[in-house]
C-alpha cells in the first residue's frame, strides 16, 4: 500500500462526529455517546448491560481509516471488537450493508488500546463513510462497557 507522501494521519473524529450506540446507562446523562469524542478523559460513554454492544460512526465524506484508539475503563472493556465498514452512509438504513474487516482482541487494561490496521485491512478502508464496532465477550459479567475516549485516525 502506497500512501501519498503528503498524506498525514490525523484524527477523523471530533465533537461533531455523528454516532449511534447500542445503549446508554439510564439515569446517567453525563455518560452519553457524545462523550466518546469530547477529548476529556474525565467523561465517558457508559452502556447499559447486554450480551452485545455496538457503536456506529458516520462520516460526511469518505475517509481512509488506519488506526483506532479506544480508552476503556478497567473491568468494563469488551474482550473482542469486530470492525465492519461501508462506503455508504448507512445512518438511515435499518439493515446496514457492512463489510467485515477485522476482529480485535482487547486486553482488560485502563490504557489506550491502539488498534492499527495492517496493509491488507487498511486497503479495504480507503473509502469509508460508515464504521461499526461490534463488541462482545465482556470483562464485566453484565456486558457493560465504559469508554473514555475513541479516536479514529487516518486521512480525508
Amino acid at each position: 500500500m502506497e500512501e501519498n507522501i503528503n498524506s498525514e494521519i490525523i484524527c477523523l473524529t471530533n465533537k461533531d462526529t455523528r454516532v449511534k450506540v447500542s445503549s446508554t446507562l439510564k439515569g446517567s446523562p453525563e455518560n452519553t455517546k457524545e462523550k466518546l469524542f469530547d477529548g476529556n478523559l474525565e467523561t465517558s460513554w457508559y452502556s447499559s448491560q447486554g450480551k452485545s454492544q455496538y457503536i456506529y460512526i458516520y462520516f460526511d465524506n469518505p475517509v481512509k481509516i488506519r488506526e483506532i484508539n479506544f480508552n476503556f475503563d478497567n473491568g468494563f472493556a469488551p474482550k473482542e471488537i469486530e470492525m465492519s465498514i461501508s462506503e455508504n452512509d448507512e445512518s438511515n438504513n435499518k439493515k446496514p450493508n457492512l463489510i467485515p474487516i477485522k476482529t480485535f482482541i482487547i486486553e482488560n487494561k485502563n490504557e489506550v488500546h491502539k488498534l492499527i490496521l495492517d496493509e491488507i485491512d487498511a486497503e479495504k478502508c480507503n473509502n469509508v463513510k460508515t464504521v461499526k464496532f461490534f463488541m462482545k465477550k465482556f470483562c464485566d459479567p453484565f456486558g457493560r462497557v465504559i469508554i473514555y475516549d475513541l479516536k479514529i485516525k487516518g486521512m480525508k
